[in-house]
């Protein structure tokens, strides 16, 4: 079955038929000649008779059936109806059973509407995998289109299921990604499609720009004078304001981008000084005779919509002009750049993304893309370590990578900028990306963290990957109690229930006292046999079971230096706001040195001091493609070789939540260190 091309329609893809008549026929051939013809000639026309009642009007679903066997006897001597008619109520019958028994994974899928269809191929689009999927047989125009050009054509291909699918694609927390692979001029087309072309009254227009000014959200999308931030003003807005259409929305905001596209270009003109002191006829005298047709088109139509009122034009002006920010002030720097000595962030954006944490950060903001930075900017700051973090809070490259407008004034200590996110929301991440087993796992006891405390980690043992830290106190069973409780937590909560867990040498004496079972370690190293097997796991460990996992053992570095590398300076080391950035930080540190070969057990303090503390310059430049990218030039950091020959050195990729999308990374010898 196809996409239907209206609410109620029954379409048959392909339809195959094998005729299987009598060993000793004498024409068989003439037997498939005269069906086929009977099957071409009158099938159709039954089946949209006899199978309207499969078919309700008000059932909007879409049904994507793989294959449908039907059997039937008929006589090839025949009419064509009389031989369609048992065909088509054979296959009315078959149908009816398969939707009876519901979608079947892989064979039998079912859409609420075209618009959910439609939301669920762009989304798999943008994650690349739409053409995996057999029901996307409609969309095969679009294969050989570029991402961003196939997912704008997608949107626009049916401008009455735009506006559903974009909201769909929202609901079902993937607008970012899909966001992403859109281009500028995509963006647009999509809202030009919702605005449909329809003409916008002043005193909607009025209304709908006054209402965009009095949201801090709404005001501060609207200043990038970006169309995919426009895009998500609209999405923002339509669910706020139920009293304006969405054509009327969206045509706003097209004009609006439009009057954009002219203050930005001619900031600091004499047009636009005048704007924004409310001269507007003075404004328009000097327009005249230096901007194109369709400037002066664009603020004419700003100025009628809004009455002529000579304030509400001037705050509309102000609220569209680049904002002071770090990355307007690279866009707008005359010699095209900015410092900063946390260029080395740059390196770990691609690992922000592909760890997932982006994408959990992206989901729990929805819309707020403000909340959404400040995290990424929280993340990447305890990437830093503590020691780097507080003295460059503010730095603008570090503003710039996390997609911030401005320098976050946020008192870490007492302030939880997570969203209600928590730390075990990483661990089902881990899982998801497969960085987290259920064979062995470390438990460690880490007892030099300040103020004289304990705390207990839980790492998967093949991976390095944290599950756990918390806290321990001096009681006696304190330690045995902390670790049946995490263990159960990871359980419950996770699904995880390792095979194997080992205790690291101190955790192993506390529990088990001094006299620590050694016995399954001999035979392997000495480092690997001083670690003890926790007694709560029911499964006895082989020698060749132990010989597997010694080399990890014997690798390990203590957890106490990641945990002082990462920590803040609060009372509360293991809140879930501090744990959350902890575990987030390390997650990222870790899919960064899981790039360069035989570096992904180094501590974080080595991935600092030798890739990322390389301070540099950022500025905008024409890419290879003719598009702008953001070129963030550093100086060398002491293992640039590794950089170099793991591809991270030079490497240009999309970071959907910067202005300028596209980023290359460099490293160059500086003179002197900025």
């Amino acid at each position: 079955m196809d996409e239907a091309s209206s609410p109620s329609a029954l379409h048959i893809h392909r339809l195959r038929s094998e005729y299987l008549v009598g060993r000793d026929h004498p024409f068989p051939e003439w037997v498939r000649g005269e069906l086929d013809g009977h099957v071409r000639r009158g099938l159709q026309d039954i089946c949209a008779k006899e199978l309207q009642w499969l078919c309700p009007t008000r059932d909007e679903s879409l049904w994507f059936i793989r294959r449908l066997d039907v059997e039937v006897a008929v006589d090839a001597s025949w009419d064509p109806e009389q031989v369609a008619r048992p065909w088509t109520t054979e296959i009315g019958r078959s149908v009816q059973r398969v939707l009876n028994g519901g979608e079947r994974a892989g064979e039998v899928i079912r859409f609420p509407n075209r618009a959910a269809f439609l939301a669920r191929f762009v989304t798999d689009f943008a994650h690349g995998s739409a053409w995996d999927n057999w029901y996307y047989a409609s969309f095969n125009s679009l294969r050989s289109l570029p991402v961003e050009q196939a997912i704008c054509e997608g949107f626009v291909r049916d401008p009455s299921l735009t506006e559903a699918a974009l909201r769909r694609v929202g609901e079902e927390g993937n607008l970012e990604k899909v966001l992403a692979k859109l281009s500028p001029a995509g963006a647009r087309r999509i809202l030009q499609t919702v605005a449909n072309q329809s003409a916008v009254s002043a005193a909607s227009a009025r209304t709908i720009i006054e209402s965009f000014l009095n949201s801090p959200t709404e005001s501060r999308l609207l200043c990038t004078g970006s169309p995919v931030d426009a895009l998500r003003v609209f999405l923002i807005a339509s669910r706020r304001d139920t009293a304006n259409s969405s054509a009327d929305l969206a045509g706003t905001l097209d004009q609006l981008l439009s009057v954009a596209e002219f203050v930005r270009s001619e900031s600091g003109s004499s047009v636009v000084e005048a704007l924004l002191q409310g001269n507007i006829n003075e404004a328009f005298a000097a327009l005249k005779s230096s901007a194109t047709p369709d400037d002066i088109s664009a603020l004419d139509r700003l100025r009628s919509m809004l009455g002529g009122d000579a304030k509400l034009v001037a705050q509309t002006v102000a609220s569209l002009r680049p904002s002071s920010t770090a990355q307007a002030h690279l866009l707008g720097r005359a010699d095209g750049g900015i410092e900063t000595v946390c260029g080395g962030a740059f390196f770990l954006l691609r690992s922000l993304i592909d760890s997932g944490i982006a994408g959990l950060i992206d989901t729990a903001a929805q819309t707020d893309s403000q909340a959404a930075a400040e995290l990424r900017w929280f993340v990447l700051l305890k990437c830093l370590g503590r020691d780097c973090a507080p003295r460059n809070a503010g730095d603008s490259g570090l503003v710039l990578a996390a997609g911030l407008r401005e320098p976050v004034d946020v008192p870490l200590d007492s302030t939880d900028i997570t969203m209600g996110l928590k730390p075990l929301m990483l661990v089902t991440t881990l899982i998801e990306r497969e960085r987290v087993g259920t064979e062995c796992w470390l438990a460690e006891l880490v007892t030099d963290i300040p103020a004289g405390g304990r705390a207990l980690i839980i790492r998967d043992l093949a991976s390095d990957e944290w599950l756990w830290a918390s806290s321990v106190g001096f009681e006696a069973n304190a330690a045995a109690g902390a670790l049946e409780s995490a263990m159960e937590c990871l359980r419950t909560t996770c699904g995880l229930d390792p095979r194997f867990v080992f205790l690291d040498p101190t955790l192993g004496c506390v529990l088990h006292g001094e006299r620590a079972e050694r016995s399954a370690g001999e035979g392997v190293s000495s480092d690997a046999a001083s670690f003890t097997l926790w007694r709560g796991r029911r499964c006895e460990m082989t020698f060749e079971e132990r010989e597997r996992w010694a080399p990890h053992l014997a690798r390990l570095i203590s957890g106490s230096a990641d945990l002082e590398y990462l920590r803040s300076d609060t009372s509360n080391l293991f809140s879930d706001f501090n744990f959350f950035g902890s575990l987030a930080a390390r997650i990222v540190l870790k899919d960064f040195a899981r790039r360069m070969a035989d570096f992904d057990r180094s501590s974080c303090a080595f991935l600092r001091r030798n890739f990322l503390d390389a301070p540099g310059s950022i500025h905008v430049q024409l890419g290879t493609d003719g598009l702008n990218e953001t070129c963030v030039r550093l100086q060398a950091p002491p293992l640039r070789l590794v950089l170099s020959i793991s591809g991270i050195d030079r490497q240009t990729f999309t970071v959907p939540w910067m202005e300028v999308q596209q980023i290359r990374v460099e490293c160059s010898q500086f003179s002197s260190r900025l």
